[in-house]
């Protein structure tokens, strides 16, 4: 099967957690550089967090971004320099391809949002929200079987909208589709290598898992060492530098599956044997 002219591998299960655990030796060899991009990352996002309609502008960069991980990974894999300015490399290709790739990030982003507000229990997904403490869970009347149909909805909408969304960024920036082409060809690869996906998300869920553990024994030092308002304050960007560490993580495992769904010929990049050897040593 093809996509996009190019062909489509079914991998192994194990490639999903793999490709995480070869992105994280990745960012470990350029550590410093990846950090400054996950703070320029971390500021761009409180920048427009605090700014009205600042969260939809960053839904429009979130690909953009995405991208400029990627051309980064990819540079690094070809012995290329890094440097932390790498992460605005796709706003130097003004073309209207990326545009509209930004664009149908945003409206699938929003499609989940209306779905969900639009469903006949939107107001019990607002109760769940409101629970902070056992208590409150406690109190929260939740009937069953609306829940069941609550989450399996909500499942579905993000399922369906992660697997058109997965390997999009990648065949956009390296593969030059047409964003709608692509979106329809990430649909069909996720299909046919589900069982990756899943050991991807599993892996992703567990690493996320050990990171909020290891979070919460640091938050422990600022509510020791300073006031309860600069404690909290602390713990706040704490856990937004945490979200964008696990972002940047998420895209280079991402990238790294692309290789392998769409294996490149091209003689100037590593061959699939010659990153497994790098990754091992």
């Amino acid at each position: 099967m093809t996509g996009g002219g190019k062909q489509v591998r079914v991998i192994p299960a194990w490639s999903g957690w793999r490709s995480l655990m070869q992105a994280g030796d990745l960012i470990g060899q350029h550590w410093p550089v990846y950090l400054q991009v996950m703070g320029l990352w971390l500021a761009i996002s409180l920048l427009l967090g605090a700014i009205p309609a600042g969260n939809l502008l960053l839904l429009l960069l979130a690909p953009l971004l995405q991208g400029g991980v990627m051309l980064m990974f990819d540079r690094q894999l070809q012995h290329g320099r890094l440097q932390a300015t790498d992460l605005f490399s796709m706003f130097a290709h003004a073309q209207r391809n990326v545009l509209i790739m930004a664009i149908l990030w945003l409206l699938l982003a929003m499609f989940v949002v209306i779905l969900v507000a639009m469903m006949p229990f939107a107001e019990l997904l607002q109760s769940v929200q409101t629970i902070r403490t056992l208590e409150d869970l406690q109190q929260l009347e939740l009937p069953s079987q609306q829940l069941l149909w609550m989450l399996t909805a909500l499942f579905a909408a993000i399922a369906l909208v992660s697997m058109l969304w997965f390997f999009a960024v990648p065949r956009i920036v390296f593969d030059l589709l047409p964003a709608g082409t692509a979106l329809i060809d990430s649909l069909r690869a996720c299909v046919r290598n589900w069982r990756a996906l899943l050991t991807f998300g599993m892996a992703y869920l567990v690493i996320g898992t050990a990171a909020v553990i290891m979070l919460v024994m640091i938050n422990l030092i600022p509510v020791l060492l300073l006031g309860e308002t600069a404690a909290i304050a602390v713990s706040e960007l704490l856990v937004a530098f945490l979200t964008t560490a696990l972002q940047v993580l998420n895209v280079g495992g991402i990238y790294l599956l692309w290789r392998q769904v769409y294996p490149r010929v091209d003689a100037d990049v590593m061959s699939a044997s010659d990153d497994e050897a790098r990754f091992l040593a």
